[in-house]
This record gives structure tokens, C-alpha cells and sequence, in this order.
């Protein structure tokens, strides 16, 4: 089962949701990009109450709480937010966001091009232990660590 990374500490009811893709839901005066991104007002707010709607991160808009906001003011129920590899996670109270990466929602679009009615289910957010996290160089570095010294990075 697909998982991303969530903060939500409001009540879940634990049930199977609708899903939608924003781009599939523009509103008539928006374009597909706008609406991919869930920018503001390139929603049909009709399609979207009651739903999940899954969302990509793009140059101009990376905020998933930007996008969380957007969804909550239409009545949406929650997000699926796909981005860029980051371990950042917002900590959501407005409607319950999951952080994912492209792969993994390039997986739910192809779930939802096959499907007739897509749902996914939101639980309660759990902590997974004995993963390891693998070490990385920051987002700001382009130098990356020292081999010479694998203790310290280059200053």
C-alpha cells in the first residue's frame, strides 16, 4: 500500500474518499497548468466538495499549505500533494495533506486513469520506525560532503 507523509491531528473517519486530479476538474476560465497545481480559482468548486484532490508541486507554486488552504475553502476533504523529495512535512489542521513524491503520484494518476470510481482511505497519521533514512547532502549545498574528511562537509 502507497504511503506519504502526513501531520494532521484533527478526526479522520477512517473511510474510503473520491479522488480527483486537478486538472481534470478546471474550472472554465483556468488552464491545465494552473489547475494541476490546485492554484487558486482554477478549481470547479463543485467537483471538488466532498473529494480528495490529488495536486503537483510546480516552479511557481511549492507551498502544499498554499494548496491545502485552496482545497479546504472549496470543501474539499483532503490533499494529495506531490513534490519534489523534501523531508520537510507540513503539519496541516485545516483538512488532512499527504506529502508525496512525483513517482508515487504518477502511480495514483495512472490508478485514476484505470479506475471508474478512484478512492483512496485516510487514517490517522502513525510514525514508522526502523526505516532508516538514508544521509544526504542539504537542498542549499552544491558541494555536497567531503571525501577526504567524510566526518565534515567542506566549509
Amino acid at each position: 500500500m502507497p504511503k506519504g507523509q502526513a501531520i494532521y491531528t484533527g478526526e479522520i473517519d477512517d473511510k474510503f474518499y473520491p479522488i480527483v486530479y486537478g486538472e481534470d476538474i478546471l474550472s472554465k476560465d483556468a488552464d491545465e497548468s494552473d489547475a494541476r497545481t490546485c492554484l487558486e480559482g482554477s478549481l470547479n468548486e463543485t467537483l471538488v466538495v466532498g473529494k480528495v484532490v490529488l495536486c503537483f508541486q510546480s516552479r511557481s507554486l511549492r507551498s502544499a499549505t498554499t494548496v491545502a488552504r485552496t482545497i479546504q475553502k472549496l470543501q474539499g476533504v483532503g490533499l494529495i500533494f506531490s513534490q519534489f523529495p523534501a523531508k520537510d512535512v507540513i503539519v496541516s489542521s485545516l483538512i488532512p495533506c499527504v506529502q508525496v513524491d512525483f513517482e508515487l503520484g504518477t502511480h495514483l494518476l495512472a490508478y485514476m486513469a484505470t479506475t471508474r470510481n478512484p478512492v483512496v482511505k485516510l487514517s490517522k497519521t502513525k510514525t514508522v520506525v526502523g526505516q532508516q533514512i538514508s544521509p544526504e547532502v542539504a537542498f542549499f549545498s552544491s558541494r555536497g560532503p567531503s571525501s577526504l574528511s567524510p566526518l565534515y562537509t567542506n566549509l
